[in-house]
């Protein structure tokens, strides 16, 4: 059969390409007459028997094309996982049944295939579920190489929710089952996501497919390598520091004492007061905040971590990294190593006097390199992961960890002399702020170190790299824009450096003061609701920590209700919120008390949900419109009510315990701003606010504002 139109015309001149630049330029040429950006045009149907024609002759004649034939394989497994139009999604595909029929033919070519056409037939075999018995019991597919058999079986594996085993290794799949070298015990003593996540049964297809869609992603973007550069190169454990990852861990026997160095430097993040304290714990002196210490660092942030594979440090710097680094990073040919990586570190930081803080650094390895250059005592580790900054603290005893936000980090303004970011800035969804934050805590002189991944020029790489998820794609950078980055937030590139694949390093020296945070204030003069939400979850985390157990069963100002009452009802808010800023549509269906909704210590159930809100409001674009009930509006909008009750009823929870919480003003204005505009019924009720009340002359800003949301400023305890 031959193909016709415009696809036939791109055939055939990918065929008289030649080699080289010219063939891969023709390739994609061809690629779009047939699939565009993951859809399937209307040629793609005329095209796919001619591919399988080419993949499975045996005659001279027909077998002219087999030097393109891993071509062909990639752009057949394409079109095989390429959205239908939509005239053609509900009916049966012939595309795929044309595909099935050449199974045999492409086993066959596996059996003599060399290494590239191998990872391609490999990658096309992964569509074909239907051919699951023929593919697996062929003798070709059983000689793969261990991670390219584990990978192909789990494409092809059904979702079983009955498959106990199977559902456990969810999520412990990438870059293939093989690496994840778990026996079944410990896998069920460890559990899985369907348990620490409590997923339902509608749930896990969809991840099982997301699963599955990333490993085809893989095999893709590994097959389009090697058809188009040759061999991969060896596997990637000949690029892991062994005697970081696989060194038994020690105690760190400096304990708080590495924290001690920096204590005088160190601040509160809710009201930037001096810290002081302890073995166990920070505390401010100013606002009452209290930071505990563990595992060697000191916990600014509070709560727990979110959810985490406790199998993850095992196999995160073996396996997934070096996985991550050839996909998204395009180092197939493992030309770069962590010797190189550490090399650059060292290379390209000039610190200024003072700490060196490595930011994100994980389970430790560059936190070594730059403690056997310039010396532990020196170092300051800033991690989210309380998991990770434990098992660096370990790692690198006597270096200073500190759990805390990239964003609001707990030293003062120019006193770092460096900071090192290896592979981190492009999981924040707002680099400009984080890089705001690094220009203000360094000192004039010092320096910021980065490594990271920029696009892939070529949008089918780019393609398979989206398997992975978009979101990692989307919030990749090149140089232009971190440049403008770090103008705004007063450094100059000094150095940057293209060394291969899609990788990136610079040194930028902190030149000028930054300029102000344009995030924190919108056009109208108004904090931003997700500015206040974090401040707010400061603010209120360190106030209820100022309470005993005796304090959360007295009265509050909203009559009826204990301090536990309220905090409940807050929690019950939050969570609500935060399932309608999902897209979801739940029910308000408050407990009665709401009280009875905390379990366990009011604080560390409190924290849980505050963590899930902070990660939201970190790592979701709050730009993107959303539909509502009113219209259209972004997600950043539907934060402005968590931010307000998080003043008002951290207030309520104050007063019930003999303490103030001071309303600031940009929250009293803010929430005119959003509560003026709105109907009565919107406002007043068991959902808001209580009625207005009176306001006694001389009131002050604070007490009129208490007065319009229902509340007295005069309540005392005692009442």
């Amino acid at each position: 059969m031959t193909t016709s139109g415009a696809a036939s015309a791109a055939l055939e001149a990918f065929h008289r390409s030649g080699t080289g630049e010219a063939r891969r330029e023709a390739f994609r040429t061809l690629v779009a007459t047939v699939w565009q950006e993951g859809a399937r045009t209307d040629e793609a149907g005329t095209l796919a028997p001619t591919l399988v024609r080419a993949l499975t002759a045996e005659d001279a004649e027909d077998a002219a094309d087999t030097g393109f034939n891993g071509h062909h394989a990639i752009l057949l497994g394409l079109l095989l996982e390429a959205k239908r139009p939509e005239a053609e999604a509900d009916t049966a595909d012939p595309l795929a049944a044309a595909a099935l029929a050449g199974l045999d033919g492409y086993l066959a070519k596996l059996a003599a295939a060399d290494e590239p056409l191998t990872y391609a037939l490999v990658y096309l075999l992964g569509h074909l579920a239907a051919g699951r018995e023929r593919i697996l019991a062929d003798a070709a597919v059983q000689a793969l190489e261990e991670d390219d058999l584990s990978r192909l079986t789990r494409c092809l594996a059904p979702c079983d929710p009955n498959d106990e085993i199977g559902v456990l290794r969810l999520g412990r799949c990438f870059p293939s089952p093989a690496a994840w070298t778990v026996d079944d015990d410990e896998l069920r003593e460890i559990g899985g996501w369907v348990r620490w996540a409590n997923l339902t049964d509608d749930v896990l297809p969809v991840l099982w497919q997301g699963e599955t869609n990333t490993l085809l992603g893989y095999s893709g973007a590994k097959a389009l390598w090697s058809v188009e550069h040759g061999p991969i190169g060896e596997t990637p454990e000949h690029v892991v520091a062994h005697d970081v990852v696989d060194a038994p861990i020690t105690a760190d026997p400096d304990g708080f004492g590495a924290l001690g160095r920096y204590l005088p430097m160190l601040r509160c993040t809710a009201c930037h007061g001096p810290l002081a304290g302890g073995q166990d714990a920070l505390d401010c002196g100013q606002c009452g905040a209290s930071y505990p210490v563990k595992d060697g660092f000191v916990d600014i942030i509070g709560g727990e971590d979110a959810i985490e594979d406790p199998l993850m440090a095992r196999f995160h710097e073996k396996w997934l990294r070096p996985a991550f680094m050839r996909l998204i990073g395009g180092n197939w040919a493992g030309e770069i190593t962590f010797a190189d990586e550490n090399r650059w570190v060292t290379e390209f930081m000039t610190p200024a006097d003072g700490p060196i803080v490595d930011l994100g650094p994980g389970a430790g390895i560059t936190t070594k390199t730059i403690s056997e250059k310039y010396g532990v005592e020196r170092l300051i580790a800033v991690d989210t992961s309380a998991s990770m900054l434990a098992r660096l603290s370990r790692r690198v005893p006597g270096a200073a960890s500190v759990r805390a936000n990239a964003v609001d980090m707990p030293f003062p303004d120019g006193t770092v002399g460096a900071l090192n970011s290896w592979n981190m800035l492009h999981y924040f969804e707002d680099k400009a702020a984080v890089l705001h934050e690094i220009g203000r805590i360094l000192q004039p002189g010092g320096s910021f170190t980065l490594m990271d991944l920029v696009p892939d020029p070529d949008h089918l790489a780019r393609y398979f790299q989206g398997r992975m998820g978009e979101t990692v794609v989307r919030k990749l950078f090149g140089p232009t824009e971190i440049g403008e980055w770090l103008g705004k937030a007063g450094m100059t590139i000094e150095d940057i450096s293209l060394p291969g694949g899609n990788f990136m390093i610079l040194r930028a020296v902190r030149t000028q003061e930054p300029l102000p945070e344009p995030p924190a204030v919108a056009e109208d003069g108004l904090v931003r609701p997700e500015v206040l939400v974090l401040r707010g979850l400061d603010v209120f985390n360190a106030m209820v920590r100022q309470l005993g157990d005796e304090d959360w069963r007295r009265p509050s100002p909203c009559t009826g209700w204990t301090a536990r009452d309220v905090l409940g009802h807050l929690g019950h808010c939050m969570e609500f919120s935060l399932q309608l800023l999902h897209g979801e549509q739940p029910a308000w269906e408050p407990p009665v008390p709401p009280g009875a909704m905390v379990e366990g210590d009011p604080v560390a159930w409190w924290d849980g949900i505050a963590t899930r809100l902070r990660g939201f409001v970190e790592e979701t674009n709050l730009a993107r419109e959303v539909a509502t009930d009113k219209g259209t509006s972004n997600l950043a909008a539907g934060l402005s009510f968590p931010a307000i009750d998080l003043y008002v009823h951290g207030w309520d929870i104050a007063k019930s315990a003999g303490l103030d919480l001071e309303i600031p003003a940009d929250v009293i204005a803010f929430t005119h701003s959003v509560v003026d505009p709105l109907p009565y019924e919107r406002v007043r009720g068991p959902r808001h606010f209580g009625d207005e009340l009176p306001v006694p002359e001389g009131a002050t800003e604070a007490e009129k504002f208490l007065a319009f949301v229902g509340r007295d400023a005069a309540w005392r305890a005692q009442q």
